[in-house]
């Protein structure tokens, strides 16, 4: 009827507007009606309609934001309110966004009509898009009671356009739908999933995160693999997923000692991340009496992160360079590292005391690090930068910035912007904030903005002072350093 309605409606001044999604079968595909296929949103009119329904929201959740909804305007629409609720996301797919019930119901309106079989296809494989087809496959078949899952199982979901696969990958379109086929089921499926892909799995790595996400009670064996996961040479994905890993790792660990430790690794990683409260609640896990003076240590540059103390007082640089000592003698250069950074910067911020800057340097001499680790050559350059400016220019002029940690990258331009090296302390800031973005770091990405702002001021590009200043406040807000 409404083919024929459109038809008659063609030479007539008014107008028939409908809409059909993709995968439903319907009669007026075949009526010769005029066709407009809405394809997804580009880059910048996501950014614009983001921009316009969230316009405080950080940098880091904006970028996850934008890459989850793939131009989908209703996901643009409802992701940003998810985020500012406390939904809960599984261990098993940790860089994925809540959504809200209204964007789950959307996209799995398609999904609750498929047959049975089809359903469990697409409900393992999206508990982890990275598998295989012969992964996702022999999983299913784990879960459909002893019947066997084939290729064929997949073709409903084919033919209603919620998945294609080229016979290696199942590939959901569009990707948000394996979210909210993941969130939309219960926590009982999801650890039989989660069982189910561990088993299916050849991959350490990825075996370890199914088996985590999988248990129910603690366990130190699937802790200590989940672990060695996001910290060994093989690892998932990006800080924020090793920071999950490791809050999950923690959960697991029935031993008080190892479970601390771990709660204090992913403090430092969520704090680095900026992650400011997730920092502050894992701090709060771990009672004070139980640490030792190093892992005390370990847990003031967190609180020292999450609540920056200004003006800094002569007493705590001190008590950072004593325990910098301690940290060296026992064979904690990271930690040792950090800890004469930390009272270095912050002397420096201070307007620094001879006498610390002293005790600093002397410390540093009993650090067992080579000479030229940009660490130890930062210390130096705030602690004496009228001294080591002209060293430090020229073994860091030698030094490709981009292929620096991002982390060293910052500390080496700050000490740089220290001497007064401004330019190539610019190039180095630079490769650090471009490095820190996409690893998702920002705590450092303000302090690097604002020195790269004095660099920009003290050699005259006005424009580049301005934006970078701009930004620099405004990260600042977001990161509790202002």
């Amino acid at each position: 009827v409404l083919g024929l309605v459109g038809r008659r409606l063609s030479s007539t001044p008014a107008g028939l507007l409908l809409a059909v999604r993709d995968g439903y079968e319907t009669a007026l595909l075949h009526c010769g009606l005029p066709e407009l296929r809405i394809e997804a949103m580009g880059e910048q009119s996501s950014t614009v309609l983001l921009d316009s329904i969230a316009p405080g929201l950080g940098p880091e959740l904006r970028r996850r934001v934008l890459a989850a909804a793939a131009g989908n305007p209703l996901a643009l629409i409802e992701l940003p309110k998810a985020v500012g609720s406390d939904a809960p996301v599984a261990c098993g797919v940790p860089e994925r966004l809540p959504m809200t019930d209204r964007l789950e119901h959307a996209m799995t309106e398609r999904f609750c009509d498929l047959p049975a079989a089809t359903r469990t296809v697409l409900l393992v494989a999206s508990a982890d898009t990275q598998s295989s087809l012969n992964e996702i496959l022999t999983a299913a078949g784990q879960l459909g009671e002893g019947v066997p899952v084939s290729l064929d199982d997949l073709a409903p979901a084919v033919a209603s356009c919620l998945v294609d696969h080229d016979h290696r990958r199942i590939r959901f379109r569009p990707p948000i739908v394996a979210a909210a086929i993941y969130q939309g089921a219960s926590l009982g499926q999801r650890h039989q999933v989660h069982a189910a892909l561990a088993t299916a799995m050849t991959d350490r790595p990825r075996r370890a995160w199914h088996r985590a996400a999988s248990t129910t009670s603690p366990n130190e064996a699937v802790a200590a693999e989940l672990e060695w996961a996001s910290t060994g040479a093989t690892t998932r994905g990006s800080p924020t997923i090793k920071l999950s890993a490791m809050e999950r790792a923690a959960e697991l660990t029935p031993e008080v000692s190892r479970r601390r430790r771990r709660l204090l690794r992913g403090a430092e990683l969520a704090a680095d991340l900026g992650q400011l409260t997730r920092a502050e609640a894992l701090i709060g896990a771990i009672d004070p009496a139980d640490c030792d003076p190093l892992e005390r240590a370990r847990t003031d540059l967190v609180r020292d992160m999450i609540e920056p103390r200004f003006p800094v007082q002569p007493t705590a640089v001190n008590s950072q360079v004593d325990t910098a000592t301690r940290a060296s003698s026992a064979g904690e250069i990271d930690l040792a590292l950090r800890l004469l950074q930390a009272a270095a910067m912050q002397s420096w911020w201070a307007n620094p005391r001879p006498e610390a800057c002293h005790l600093i340097a002397a410390a540093l001499q009993h650090v067992a690090a080579p000479e030229d680790d940009p660490r130890v050559l930062s210390i130096l350059g705030f602690c004496d930068p009228a001294g080591r400016g002209s060293i430090l220019s020229e073994i860091f002029s030698h030094i490709a910035p981009h292929t620096c940690d991002p982390m060293i990258a910052s500390s080496a331009g700050a000490a740089l912007h220290a001497t007064g090296a401004f330019e190539i302390s610019t190039t180095f800031l630079t490769a650090a904030v471009a490095g820190l973005r996409q690893q998702g770091r920002l705590w450092l990405v303000p302090q690097a903005l604002a020195q790269q702002a004095w660099n920009a001021i003290y050699t005259g590009n006005w424009s580049l002072a301005a934006s970078a200043a701009e930004e620099a406040a405004s990260l600042a807000r977001d990161t509790r350093q202002a």
